[in-house]
């Protein structure tokens, strides 16, 4: 796992962490999701509730995930809980606001990201992480963050959507 620190503040990344079927599988039952919740999908911000761990307990393969998410965190904080779990999806010209967690340390997977350079926006200092496909960024959830903005120009077909899961730990 590669550690990074940025004025004083440790941000983690791992890559690699499903195999291509688990993440085919797991962005067909996201897909899902948002189907049943009735998602106008010409609406700027697309987000499933944050209770998918419940909804998807089922799923092998984000079963397997998350497991792999529990094991990362717990070299980080072995006192850690998890707390919450939910997806955000970016498509054309959606924007999305800088804000915080009230948790103690917030996970971002990636299971689609064609465009990395629309990542993880930190707001002081303002950078922005690679979103990396496959890849899991940890960091304080008390940080000010946002989802990078996604010009219309980019997405040239349903694919190029961006799909990021977010654990977040108390």
């Amino acid at each position: 796992m590669e550690k990074i620190l940025v004025n004083n503040i440790k941000f983690y990344r791992k890559t690699n962490i499903c195999n291509k079927k688990d993440l085919i599988s797991i962005k067909e039952r996201i897909d899902l999701e948002f189907a049943k919740n009735n998602i106008v999908w010409t609406h700027p911000l697309y987000q499933t509730q944050n209770d998918l761990e419940i909804r998807l307990k089922e799923h092998k393969s984000f079963i397997n995930l998350k497991n792999k998410i529990l094991k990362i965190v717990k070299t980080i904080d072995k006192n850690l809980k998890f707390h919450s779990c939910w997806c955000n999806l970016s498509v054309e010209d959606n924007e999305y606001c800088f804000h915080k967690h009230k948790t103690k340390l917030t996970c971002v997977f990636y299971l689609q990201s064609k465009e990395s350079c629309y990542g993880l926006r930190l707001e002081n200092p303002s950078l922005i992480f690679p979103a990396i496909e496959n890849s899991v960024l940890i960091f304080d959830g008390s940080i000010s963050h946002s989802i990078e903005y996604m010009p219309n120009k980019i997405f040239d077909n349903i694919d190029s959507h961006r799909y990021s899961i977010v654990f977040d730990f108390n």
